[in-house]
């Protein structure tokens, strides 16, 4: 019984040996290797430093990157939402002229019609206007048995003006004399840009007598038109002009305005930088009205 019992403890004792020497060369063996892993890193020290400190910059540039990102990003949405702001209140405004227009198409209307009405250079009232103007103003002189003048004016040489300065100088002209005639005559009358460098003047409740004293003191005024203005081309400016009226020259618009036509074609022909009114010797079909 006691010897079995001591075989026991000695066959134990051989075991717990036998994995004691076990463990120990497993140990040796994990100590081979991480001899050999300390050798390896310490040759390779460099080389892993290097790769670490790759890594570390690589890993910052995604950082910045990634900043830049949510900046640009942030940067978008305030865009978007300024411009989401903004088609928000170009809708409103939108909505606001339409409502206007609805509301005041009328008067929209009327302001288009006027704005065609005006001459684009000299903001003066254009033919059509003086022609529209004429009729009613001779229906009125008819109706109320006054008399009704016309002035139709011409600048000189024009041109050869246009010619010798160029026509951005031909425009400073023609502004400058359209704001004379318009400055210097009453609020009753109608001043228009006839056509190029012509003029038209509708001088209602005007007698013959009165237009040519009109007339005179504003071929004047523009001939001194230079001492106003620093421009060179200024001086020189001169304007012929021709007279007509209802009833004395004619019963009709057509009529009226040709009679005044022709008067102004004396004044060219006749040494310009004048004034002349119409008269049978210059046109003997005055007052035929089936012009």
């Amino acid at each position: 019984m006691g010897m079995t019992s001591e075989s026991n403890s000695d066959r134990d004792l051989v075991l717990e040996n036998q994995k004691l020497q076990e463990e120990v060369e497993i140990l040796k063996q994990e100590k081979i290797y991480l001899e050999i892993l300390l050798e390896t890193t310490m040759l390779h020290a460099d080389l892993v430093e290097q790769e670490l400190y790759r890594s570390h910059q690589k890993l910052q540039e995604e950082i910045t990157q990634h900043k830049i990102t949510e900046q640009q990003l942030r940067a978008s949405e305030k865009k978007l939402q300024s411009l989401l702001e903004r088609l928000s209140q170009t809708n409103t405004d939108l909505e606001i002229m339409l409502e206007t227009t609805t509301a005041h198409g009328d008067l929209i209307e009327k302001f288009s019609h006027d704005l065609s009405l005006r001459d684009s250079l000299t903001g003066l009232f254009n033919r059509r206007y003086m022609e529209e103007s004429l009729v009613r103003h001779l229906g009125r002189a008819k109706e109320q048995e006054e008399p009704l003048s016309i002035i139709i004016g011409d600048i000189d040489h024009f041109k050869g003006f246009n010619d010798r300065w160029g026509h951005q100088a031909g425009d400073v002209v023609l502004k400058a004399v359209s704001r004379f005639l318009e400055n210097h005559t009453r609020l009753s009358d109608t001043t228009c840009r006839y056509g190029g460098e012509e003029f038209v003047l509708l001088l209602p409740s005007t007698t013959i007598e009165d237009a040519h004293q009109i007339a005179e003191f504003l071929r004047e005024g523009i001939k001194n038109l230079h001492h106003q203005y620093s421009y060179t081309f200024m001086q020189g400016l001169t304007m012929s002009m021709g007279i007509a009226g209802f009833p004395i020259h004619a019963d009709c618009q057509y009529s009226l305005i040709r009679s005044a036509d022709t008067a102004l074609y004396y004044s060219k022909t006749h040494g310009r930088d004048r004034v002349t009114i119409a008269s049978l010797n210059l046109c003997p079909c005055l007052k035929n009205d089936d012009y």
